[in-house]
C-alpha cells in the first residue's frame, strides 16, 4: 500500500496530543484522499472566447486507493460548456505550461503498452477503461459536470507522484486502433496520484 500525505490540517489541541502520543493512533494511509483543485490550465491554441473551455473552468479531482487494492478516482467541473460531452484521463505527467499542452504525457496505464510515458496507445486490449482511469462527463445547463470510476488497481510506487487529469474536446473512442482517442486537450490540472 502507497503512503499518502494528510492533506487537511489538524487543529492545534489534536496535533499535540499526536506528537505526544496520548491515546490517539496516527490515522490509516488506506483510504486517505489524495485531492487537487483550481482553475484548469488551458491549452493556449485555444482562442479566448473558446466556447468548449471557457477561461476560468475549475476542476477537482479526487482519488482514494482502498485496502482491498482498488482505487477511486472522482472528478467535478465547473464553468465548462454547457451540456457538452468530454473525454478526461488520468495521465503520466503533470501539467504544463498553457503553450505546452502535451507536457502532460500519454494516459496512465496499469499494464503500458510502451515504457515510454509520451507514447499514446490506440490498441483496445491497453487503452480501455479497465487498464487507464476514464472520467468521461457531460455537463449540465450551468456547464457543471462530474464523473467517477474505480478501477481494480492502484498507481505504481510507494508514494504518490504528481500526474494529471486532462479534458478532452471528445467522449472517448473505445475502437481497437483508435481506443483511448478524446480529440484535442483542453484543459489539464495536476494531481498526485
Amino acid at each position: 500500500m502507497r503512503r499518502t500525505t494528510l492533506r487537511t490540517a489538524l487543529p492545534l489541541a489534536t496535533a499535540s496530543l499526536l506528537l505526544t502520543g496520548i491515546g490517539l493512533a496516527a490515522p490509516s494511509s488506506a483510504n486517505m484522499p489524495s485531492t487537487a483543485e483550481g482553475d484548469l490550465v488551458r491549452n493556449s491554441l485555444l482562442s479566448a472566447t473558446d466556447e468548449q473551455l471557457p477561461v476560468g473552468a475549475w476542476a477537482r479531482v479526487r482519488a482514494i486507493e482502498t485496502g482491498s487494492g482498488k482505487t477511486v478516482v472522482t472528478l467535478k467541473v465547473r464553468g465548462l460548456a454547457v451540456n457538452a460531452t468530454y473525454g478526461a484521463h488520468a495521465h503520466y505527467r503533470p501539467c504544463g505550461l498553457a503553450s505546452q499542452p502535451l507536457a502532460s504525457g500519454a494516459h496512465y496505464q496499469n499494464v503500458p503498452q510502451y515504457a515510454d510515458e509520451t507514447t499514446a496507445s490506440k490498441n483496445a486490449a491497453y487503452a480501455n477503461p479497465a487498464n487507464e482511469v476514464w472520467l468521461d462527463l457531460t455537463t449540465d445547463d450551468e456547464g457543471n459536470g462530474s464523473a467517477q470510476t474505480v478501477v481494480n488497481w492502484q498507481f505504481r510506487g510507494s508514494d504518490p507522484v504528481l500526474r494529471s487529469v486532462v479534458i478532452h474536446r471528445d467522449v472517448t473512442n473505445p475502437a481497437d486502433g483508435s481506443a483511448g482517442v478524446a480529440g484535442p486537450r483542453l484543459g489539464c490540472i495536476s494531481v498526485a496520484f
